[in-house]
């Protein structure tokens, strides 16, 4: 898969994750918030296109999608942590602080639960791709080219150890 090919695939990802989220959410928020039944007004189909939007311009603005075959698990749950925390904040003070509660740790539920379902929703499909990029290294498939200037002996002993690890593709040595 090339690397254009993973980011499109990243942003599909984030967006019908977003989408998921929100649905999830509107459907809490109504039944379990507001106590009403769940009905669907046109603010949702609003929100199930405009919300997803603004999660996937936010993940551009934070950098997820650049440089996608250099990414690791680590920086994947970082940056997902990262960015549904800032995002959550921003989608509160948006659309949600004017919800009527009948007592203010409502909006502590209310922040907690789209944290929540944001973060594990959108992080579950992300970690799928990464590793799945992570075994196409490990199984050769995919590598990136190195290059090791110098021609002392820690150079070569870099390269010696590196010769050695079963998991590498091809090696050239110039030695200048």
């Amino acid at each position: 898969m090339t690397e254009k090919q993973q980011t499109v695939l990243s942003v599909l990802f984030d967006f019908i994750s977003a989408l998921i989220v929100w649905f999830l959410f509107y459907a809490y928020r109504v039944t379990q918030i507001e106590n009403s039944e769940l009905v669907f007004k046109g603010s949702f189909f609003k929100g199930l296109l405009l919300v997803p939007m603004f999660w996937v311009f936010l993940y551009v603005l934070q950098g997820t999608y650049r440089n996608v075959h250099r990414g690791y698990r680590l920086k994947t749950i970082k940056q997902t942590f990262f960015g549904t925390l800032l995002g959550t904040i921003v989608v509160f003070f948006v659309l949600l602080l004017n919800d009527y509660v009948y007592s203010y740790t409502q909006f502590y539920t209310i922040i907690l639960v789209l944290f929540s379902l944001h973060f594990f929703i959108t992080l579950i499909p992300r970690l799928i791709i990464i590793t799945i990029h992570v075994k196409r290294i490990h199984s050769r498939k995919f590598g990136f080219d190195t290059i090791i200037i110098g021609g002392s002996s820690k150079a070569i002993e870099i390269l010696d150890e590196i010769k050695k690890l079963n998991k590498v593709r091809d090696i050239s040595l110039l030695v200048l």
